[in-house]
């Protein structure tokens, strides 16, 4: 947690390093691909989404019938 804060530091603060919120914000705005990951039967599964970023939070949809959104409401 950051300090101070109740929310989650939105940023890595690994020894190794990590990106500084400014930095964050560039990356995510990108038009990247995210991977979602996911287990069905000890089997992963990976998929491409898009996403979108608001700065805060990472917003990723699905339809209710595809596997991955069965697999995330089960866990």
């Amino acid at each position: 947690m950051a300090s101070g804060s109740d929310r989650p530091t939105p940023y890595s603060t690994a020894t190794a390093g990590g990106m500084r919120p400014d930095e964050l914000d560039r990356f995510l705005a990108r038009p990247i691909l995210a991977r979602l990951a996911t287990s069905l039967r000890d089997r992963p599964r990976v998929l491409p989404m898009w996403f979108e970023w608001d700065g805060r939070d990472v917003w990723m949809e699905t339809s209710p019938t595809f596997p991955n959104a069965r697999i995330l409401r089960a866990n």
